[in-house]
């Protein structure tokens, strides 16, 4: 899966909401309609991680694609707490540190 991280390394714990040292909130920029599911790079404009899903946005079938592809990715919970009806998302991730989450999403930058 090819990761842009241009302003990844700018990204830093101020920038995003952490509830508590076991859950994190992530803002996502969806690309709808794609070839893949996959995590596209980070936008450091918006601060969010850029993610491509294969579902049109209809029906909350993007949204899912989303939730179970994150899920799976992260090896933990997750759940759209903001912007079901857009692209702009924030999720929650849940059972998981900011600190912890970072480092997941720059393993996969490398692969």
């Amino acid at each position: 899966m090819a990761f842009n991280d241009s302003g990844f390394n700018a990204w830093n714990k101020k920038e995003f909401m952490v509830i508590d040292s076991q859950n994190a909130e992530l803002d996502l920029e969806i690309i709808a309609n794609s070839r893949e599911f996959g995590i596209a790079g980070f936008n450091p404009w918006t601060n969010a991680l850029r993610v491509k899903v294969k579902a049109k946005p209809l029906k909350g079938e993007a949204n899912r694609e989303i939730l179970n592809g994150l899920a799976e990715i992260f090896g933990r919970k997750t759940e759209i707490i903001r912007g079901e009806k857009n692209r702009k998302k924030r999720i929650l991730v849940k059972g998981i540190s900011w600190p912890e989450l970072k480092k997941l999403i720059q393993a996969i930058q490398k692969t």
